[in-house]
């Protein structure tokens, strides 16, 4: 019985995916549509989208830009629209609307857009990977495409400043401002008792 387990782990664990064809990339897409495992989907990460810039296939720049923004969250909880998000997804998600021009896509993502729950993002970021998944499903095509855009190239100088502190120490000043008022009233009362 153990060896029969052990046997069958090493065979799932030798077994390599072939994404030569449509049909082969279809097969593995239709084969894992339920399974929401992150390796499932840096399988065809590792396959389509290379270490640096750009993607060589339309399909590997969609999953270029919906694996950033996943990760960004996931590793750093950015969230498109939001503080430093604006900077880091923001570009990659406009990318998606345009790509895909899916209206499925265009909801899930606007709806996501300055978003401040991180439950809420949550789910809608799973619900946004599966929508991306189904897409792919059904445009294998794409994975064959020759690939002529940067997602980085859909970023916005206005929009998509890149988040700093400054409203945060503002709003620090003024809390100072106050401790120091307070200390200054406390100095009084202090001088006040020692006169007496």
């Amino acid at each position: 019985m153990l060896r029969r387990k052990f046997h069958r782990h090493i065979n799932e664990a030798a077994e390599v995916e072939n994404f030569s064809t449509e049909e082969s990339i279809r097969a593995y897409l239709e084969k894992y549509r339920s399974v929401k495992k992150a390796s499932k989907w840096g399988k065809l990460f590792d396959e389509f989208v290379p270490g640096e810039d750009e993607a060589d296939t339309v399909a590997g720049e969609i999953l270029r830009a919906v694996c950033r923004i996943q990760y960004r969250y996931y590793n750093d909880g950015d969230m498109i629209g939001t503080e430093y998000g604006r900077y880091t997804c923001n570009a990659p998600a406009r990318y998606l609307i345009d790509v895909c021009r899916n209206n499925s896509i265009e909801r899930q993502i606007r709806a996501m857009w300055g978003m401040l729950s991180d439950d809420e993002y949550e789910e809608q970021l799973e619900k946004l990977m599966g929508l991306i998944w189904d897409y792919l499903t059904n445009n294998t095509e794409l994975f064959f495409k020759k690939n002529h855009d940067d997602m980085w190239e859909w970023f916005d100088r206005d929009e998509d400043k890149e988040w700093d502190d400054e409203d945060d120490e503002d709003e620090d000043d003024e809390e100072w401002d106050d401790e120091d008022e307070d200390d200054e009233e406390w100095d009084e009362d202090e001088e006040d008792d020692e006169d007496r």
